[in-house]
């Protein structure tokens, strides 16, 4: 398995990179599973000096280590929070990703051309699904409500990505991991570190409102950084 480069984005808020500890550890981990050569010190280093000569205010700080096989190269770029007001409308698309879609390459044509055909056929992203059970987003991961009103994500193990924001909400709030099918209807809330929205539709069928789930998640994540920030203070 060759992988040209692996990367994070991290949420800048008050200056303060949010869960930067576990966005740092996953991507290190990243670049060992792609066969990088690194040494964990060095590249904690980097980050950390990086950081304290660039101060940030809210913005997006994406992280890349590129180079295959040798000593990588580290770089940085920031970017403006996205908007994620509004629902979304789904699609789903078989899961045809190599065993690398466990890992956040900055190879990202599958997903792009995942993307496409969603908005082609008019809706905004893709949902990958195998044997007919939904797994992740292009970019996000997925929570639900079952039958018992109990909330939901699908297992990801060896399916999609291990998610620092999915991995903060499991943390703090009580969430079951229960397989989703693909002819659910609903809700449908897509997280990420950088976004959470409730989708409206998926494969043209209406789904259940999404809006008290959705805003059991926000509280949950706004309580999941508070306490993180108070704990940098």
């Amino acid at each position: 398995m060759k992988i040209p480069g692996v990367f994070t984005t991290i949420k800048i808020t008050h200056g303060q990179p949010i869960f930067l500890e576990k966005h740092q550890a996953r991507l290190i981990a990243h670049a060992k599973q792609a066969g990088f050569q690194i040494h964990t010190t060095a590249i904690t280093q980097k980050i950390v000096t990086w950081l304290q000569d660039h101060p940030l205010k809210d913005c997006v700080l994406k992280i890349s280590i590129l180079g295959e096989y040798k000593e990588p190269e580290i770089l940085f770029a920031t970017r403006e929070l996205p908007q994620t007001s509004g629902s979304i409308r789904l699609i789903s698309v078989p899961d045809n990703r190599d065993v690398s879609k466990v890992i956040k390459s900055i190879d990202r044509t599958m997903y792009e051309q995942a993307k496409q055909m969603a908005q082609a056929k008019g809706a905004d992203d893709a949902i990958f699904e195998e044997d007919g059970y939904l797994i992740e987003s292009t970019i996000c991961n997925l929570f639900s409500l079952n039958k018992k009103g109990e909330i939901i994500t699908p297992p990801i193990a060896g399916k999609g990505l291990a998610g620092v924001m999915r991995a903060s909400i499991m943390e703090n709030f009580p969430v079951r991991e229960e397989p989703i099918p693909k002819t659910t209807n609903g809700p449908l809330v897509l997280t990420n570190s950088l976004r959470v929205q409730k989708a409206s539709s998926l494969d043209g069928r209406i789904l259940a409102d999404g809006e008290v789930l959705l805003e059991k998640l926000k509280i949950t994540i706004n309580k999941a950084e508070f306490k993180y920030l108070s704990s940098r203070t």
